[in-house]
């Protein structure tokens, strides 16, 4: 068997990868004013983070050892703090308040589902209750 075939691929559900660069695309060629609220940080939090991450591939001589990266433990353990209290949980939140507005101007379970890469409306709508569970009360 080919590594490439799927034989429980659904013929008529699209290509994922295409799907996914469709829309970056869309939001890429759209002028947008900044943002403001509670995820007008958000970007900065994670650049935050990958520049810890990227900075574990810079490795320099060290008194720890030769070839210590360098990013400390306290670099580390930061990133993994800023990663899950702030990115992961503003993501959660602002995902949240988008499948919100998205169905308050009409959109249907379906649709949000189709974009979300969920399998249709109740496993979305599962998964949205989830998200509004872990979401501060402001937000929805």
């Amino acid at each position: 068997m080919s590594p490439d075939f799927d034989d429980t691929a659904d013929p008529h559900r699209p290509d994922l990868e295409a799907v996914k660069w469709e829309a970056w695309e869309h939001l890429t060629d759209r002028r947008w004013e900044p943002g403001s609220g509670m995820h007008q940080n958000l970007s900065g939090f994670l650049e935050s983070v990958l520049k810890v991450w990227g900075a574990h591939s810079q490795v320099r001589d060290h008194p720890g050892g030769p070839g210590m990266s360098v990013a400390d433990d306290r670099d580390t353990l930061a990133a993994l703090t800023v990663l899950h209290h702030q990115v992961r949980e503003g993501v959660d939140q602002l995902e949240a308040e988008l499948i919100g507005q998205a169905r308050r101007r009409g959109l249907t379970w379906e649709q949000i589902a189709a974009a979300c890469g969920k399998t249709g409306r109740q496993p979305m709508w599962l998964y949205h209750r989830r998200l509004a569970a872990r979401a501060p009360d402001n937000i929805l």
